[in-house]
């Protein structure tokens, strides 16, 4: 026990000296707020970029018909007229749907990046990855020529978001450190 008491003493300074340590870290980080602030603004640029980009992906999508209007007969909220009636749809069909996936990645990767504090082109391209699985998932549900589901997958998502990143940089560069 006599030799106990003294190791009991060292883990007891220790444990006070790792907490001391941990309660300045935070209070450095808390005074500065440059971290935590950081982070919120590249969270809600990424939120309001997803937003944003989703309703102008919507808008663009249900406009389509409208700007070029299907084949009689197809109903295009419905995958099984869309996946019979492929053949007879040109290739005007498939402008709307690319467009409306690369404006949702490439304005909402500019929100995010231009609302970041820092590191621009990491957010901006977060975002285009963040609503690419969406368009992965679209290719596999709604039928579309090998052509289509290429160009689409291939440059309206992450493409769109390194131009997005490559405009928020040009328009708001990047704060030098220190």
């Amino acid at each position: 026990p006599g030799g106990r008491a003294s190791g009991r003493g060292t883990t007891r300074t220790r444990l006070r000296l790792n907490a001391s340590v941990g309660h300045t870290a935070l209070r450095h980080i808390l005074q500065r707020g440059d971290y935590i602030k950081a982070w919120l603004l590249g969270i809600t640029g990424v939120t309001l970029g997803v937003l944003v980009g989703g309703i102008l992906n919507i808008a663009i999508i249900d406009l389509g018909p409208t700007l070029f209007p299907l084949p009689e007969g197809i109903d295009p909220n419905d995958a099984d007229s869309l996946e019979a009636n492929m053949d007879r749809m040109g290739f005007e069909n498939f402008i709307a749907p690319w467009l409306a996936h690369a404006t949702n990645a490439f304005v909402g990767g500019l929100i995010a990046a231009l609302i970041a504090a820092s590191h621009r082109m990491r957010f901006a391209l977060g975002m285009a990855a963040f609503v690419l699985p969406g368009g992965i998932a679209a290719a596999f549900i709604i039928p579309a020529p090998i052509t289509f589901l290429i160009a689409d997958i291939g440059f309206a998502y992450l493409p769109m978001g390194w131009l997005a990143g490559r405009l928020a940089l040009a328009l708001r560069p990047e704060p030098s450190p220190g």
